[in-house]
């Protein structure tokens, strides 16, 4: 009975829904979720070509609980400074225009002494 009411195969992100053929609202809602889904693929495709990076390697989309959807980079592609995403063959000046309409968050694992 569960495998007829929940939704299971969206269990890579561990996220069960009720299977949307039970209500037409749910329907209208899981075809507005789809296009969502598409739309953030869409940018994740655009931003790793503004960057010139591997969206399956260097760039990563992710949903996280206190800030939502963001952009992660990973740390062979970080440079130097913890607060911009140097790449070896972009001069400082190019790269600043390039992250200029990005928002950059930074975390410290460790932050004590």
């Amino acid at each position: 009975m569960v495998e007829q009411t929940i939704d299971l195969s969206d269990n890579h992100s561990h996220t069960y829904v009720i299977k949307p053929e039970y209500d037409e609202q749910l329907q209208v809602l899981a075809r507005q979720l789809a296009e969502l889904r598409d739309e953030l693929d869409d940018e994740h495709r655009r931003v790793g070509r503004d960057l010139g990076l591997d969206i399956e390697k260097k760039l990563h989309l992710e949903n996280k609980d206190n800030v939502g959807y963001v952009f992660r980079v990973t740390k062979t592609v970080r440079g130097y400074s913890p607060t911009v995403y140097p790449l070896d063959h972009v001069a400082k000046s190019d790269l600043c225009r390039m992250l200029k309409p990005y928002k950059i968050l930074t975390t410290m694992k460790n932050l004590s002494r």
